[in-house]
């Protein structure tokens, strides 16, 4: 291995250890995972290739220009390895990586995936030296995601070595191991030794599972979470954050969390509905669980498939009568801070009402329901007084089923202080999302005004709705467009003003008169009028209305709402300013709608 050079950094500043560190975090192939594990937050499993080879390219060079950068650059380039153990082998001078081209598929490109083989090959001995370079690489890793499917057989055969070698030792594959990634062991006896080793490492406190195979999550799963258990109270660790996630299947097997009682952070997704009522008063006892992410499975072919089926492991690990008295009594999270739940009304409903936590603050749900008479069943525990001085940002995605709207059992809209009612108590709220799907939300002035008054700390606002249907070539809303009440630009302006805090707004407003810019105009020319300052981003139309709304005379509207928020802009061209300040962008729109109304409007807002 190449060492760097006796050269000094030239500024001063570099010369500052903290300061250098500081820098190198920064360029970490995946930056926000550590912070992500400290703050309690689901792991991050993947990074853009092409930008992750890039910055451990950069990180290596930086190692090698001088000695004040090798430390801390390499301290970045080995604390997360996203995708297996292969760039470790490095440290091995035998190694060999050989590319060959597939001649069956080389042909076709990428058409039918990769066109290369990849062998991976040792020509020779691992001596002492390669073991110290191993070590002192390893001793940097903190967050490590086993290899998928293609890549895992490339370094399978490597594992013996490394396994023999923490034998040999008596010492952890990674000794400062803070997290892990990887697919269930499936009772493979290498990967069951793997996962066994990764979990003794001393300061491991987050886990993530995470199935791949259609019809995954195996009964090997359990003894994999036993196995985690057995190592915490053989290192003395203790499990913060655990995921168990699969794209393919629900899990319908028991999970016996209850055991692993420090747990901060828990992701199950997707379950049945039997192993949700299983886990619920499990993981409502864990004293310091702060956030919880779940869906529950409602497809009906998997609904069908499920019921009545015995759940594998429920007569090792029992759920006790006195956990279920003790939780439908009592309730429980009583630490809770974050929520995020998919599933039926009825099913989240039941959560929210067994949510005990005086501290909760974001609550993102995900919800179907066949009526507006489950949209507003579903919000109504919102409305707890136990909630009222904590909750600060509050997602809802709402899915209401069409057949109830062609059958004439349900109308197509559904007035927003139906669903806002409950929830206008909620004075320390910040940041409100509503997306409803298949629904039409009528929002009055009133409606606005109740928001500024009781929400005074608000900071985004975003309000869709859309009332299309793939069974139908017309817009539904179109037949109820007399009713549907969408608030004026006064009243958004309105909320603006009396929000100071503000910063954002996605609303469809309703089309504009040349009577209501002259007053909009007399007000923003009042003196004494305070420009708010905070007020950025106004999209004032979504969807089919973006086409439709109607504007009188957009300079004079344009000059007006920047005299009355003059850091108003518009649409945005780089992607830089979405990642850094939530700008929109410009390519969000069609070249149709960058004809519109709305649209040029809000062009206008980035003249100056």
């Amino acid at each position: 291995m190449t060492q760097p050079t006796g050269s000094r950094p030239s500024h001063p500043a570099l010369s500052n250890v903290d300061i250098v560190y500081s820098i190198f975090a920064q360029l970490s192939p995946l930056p926000a995972t550590l912070a992500a594990l400290r703050r309690g937050k689901e792991l991050l499993e993947t990074a853009r290739m092409p930008e992750m080879i890039q910055l451990r390219a950069t990180l290596k060079h930086a190692a090698l220009t001088c000695r004040a950068f090798a430390g801390p650059a390499s301290d970045a380039l080995w604390s997360v390895l996203p995708v297996g153990f292969a760039p470790l082998f490095n440290a091995f001078k035998n190694f060999k990586v050989i590319v060959e081209e597939d001649p069956r598929i080389i042909q076709y490109g990428e058409l039918f995936g990769s066109p290369y083989i990849v062998h991976h090959i040792l020509e020779g001995e691992i001596y002492a030296d390669d073991w110290e370079r191993w070590e002192l690489c390893a001793r940097r890793v903190r967050c490590f995601v086993l290899a998928e499917y293609i890549r895992w057989q490339y370094e399978e055969p490597f594992l013996s070595i490394l396994l023999a070698r923490a034998r040999e030792t008596s010492r952890p594959i990674f000794p400062y191991l803070l997290a892990f990634s990887a697919r269930e062991s499936e009772g493979l006896s290498q990967r069951c030794v793997l996962l066994r080793a990764l979990a003794h490492s001393p300061s491991l406190c987050a886990v993530s599972f995470r199935p791949q195979l259609p019809g995954s999550f195996l009964e090997t799963l359990v003894d994999d979470i036993a196995m985690l258990l057995e190592a915490q109270e053989a290192t003395g660790s203790c499990l913060r954050q655990l995921s168990i996630k699969s794209a393919n299947c629900a899990a319908h097997i028991v999970l016996p969390l209850r055991w692993f009682r420090g747990l901060r952070m828990v992701e199950v997704s997707p379950v049945s509905v039997a192993l949700y009522q299983y886990l619920l008063p499990q993981l409502g006892a864990l004293a310091e669980l702060e956030t919880l992410i779940v869906a529950v499975d409602n497809d009906p072919s998997s609904v069908g498939r499920l019921a009545g089926k015995r759940m594998p492991g429920l007569d090792k690990h029992p759920l006790s009568e006195d956990e279920k008295v003790a939780f439908e009594l009592q309730g429980g999270f009583r630490a809770l801070r974050r929520l995020s739940a998919d599933g039926i009304h009825s099913e989240i409903e039941e959560l929210l009402r067994k949510v005990n936590s005086t501290v909760l603050q974001d609550v993102s749900i995900f919800s179907v329901q066949a009526t507006n008479h489950g949209v507003v069943s579903l919000v109504q525990p919102l409305s707890s007084e136990r909630f009222s001085a904590s909750l600060r940002k509050l997602y809802l995605s709402l899915t209401t089923e069409f057949p109830p709207i062609a059958s004439g059992a349900d109308a197509i809209l559904i007035a927003f202080a139906g669903i806002v009612g409950p929830l206008l108590h909620l004075h320390a709220l910040e940041d409100l999302k509503v997306m409803s799907w298949n629904r039409v939300l009528s929002i009055s002035d009133e409606d606005v005004r109740n928001m500024a008054t009781s929400w005074p700390r608000l900071r985004r606002l975003s309000i869709t709705s859309d009332s299309k249907n793939n069974h139908r070539t017309y817009e539904a809303g179109d037949l109820y467009t007399r009713h549907i009440s969408r608030p004026s630009m006064a009243a958004v302006v309105g909320l603006a003003e009396n929000c100071r805090d503000l910063v954002a707004v996605k609303i469809d407003v309703a089309d504009m008169s040349e009577t209501e810019l002259e007053a909009l105009e007399a007000h923003a020319a009042t003196t004494g009028t305070v420009p708010q300052t905070h007020f950025m981003h106004f999209i004032m139309a979504t969807g089919q209305h973006f086409m439709r709304l109607s504007l009188p005379d957009l300079d004079r509207l344009a000059v007006a709402l920047r005299r009355l928020f003059p850091s108003l802009e518009g649409p945005g061209e780089s992607s830089e300013d979405w990642r850094t300040r939530m700008r929109p962008m410009k390519y969000w729109w069609t070249e149709k709608e960058w004809w519109t109304a709305a649209y040029q409007l809000m062009e206008k807002l980035n003249e100056r």
